[in-house]
């Protein structure tokens, strides 16, 4: 790493002292221009100028994506933004990150196909806005994020009969243990 354009602002974080002090203790030597790019890493975009900004045009990418694949979940949603914003920071300042779940894709399946090409169509809408092209490692992480997402729902018959099996007595504890034990992945 020969230099870092925004040397100065990540010198000023708190974060940069933590990982400096932390490659400094365990390596004894002084790598700034590697501390500045951990630093850079690790904060993945929670600083950048615009960050509010980038998290609204990240939610309407994300909101068009699930409206164009006809999917409708707020856990997946907010997977994608969790994953996006930080992706976005990544892209501009060139980082890349390997992913071994990624490398499990098969890329010649018919739905990577489709689902790719829609994923595309929807970031050229957005490369304007979000100042950068996804590159292929932000779509196939999409990819997975989408084809690994259980979007699992409860069936509406049987929680009815829980509920009205409970509707008699007056302990409601005996429905909400009934609920959380048969449905805990849905309640917290």
């Amino acid at each position: 790493i020969v230099r870092k354009n925004n040397s100065n602002y990540l010198k000023k974080l708190k974060e940069y002292e933590i990982i400096k002090y932390c490659v400094n203790t365990k390596i004894k030597l002084d790598f700034e221009y590697e501390i500045l790019h951990l630093t850079e890493y690790f904060l993945s975009g929670y600083y950048s100028e615009n960050h509010s900004e980038n998290i609204i045009i990240v939610e309407n990418f994300v909101d068009k994506l699930l409206e164009n694949l006809k999917l409708q979940s707020e856990i997946l949603k907010n997977q994608l933004i969790k994953y996006l914003i930080p992706a976005i920071y990544r892209i501009k300042n060139n980082l890349h990150l390997s992913s071994e779940k990624t490398k499990t894709i098969d890329k010649k399946d018919k739905n990577y196909k489709i689902t790719v090409k829609k994923i595309e169509e929807i970031g050229k809408i957005f490369e304007i806005r979000l100042q950068e092209k996804l590159r292929e490692e932000e779509i196939d992480n999409i990819y997975y994020l989408l084809m690994n997402f259980d979007n699992k729902k409860i069936p509406i018959d049987e929680l009815l009969d829980i509920v009205t099996k409970h509707s008699n007595f007056l302990d409601k504890e005996c429905l909400k243990n009934e609920l959380l034990e048969k449905y805990s992945e849905f309640f917290k």
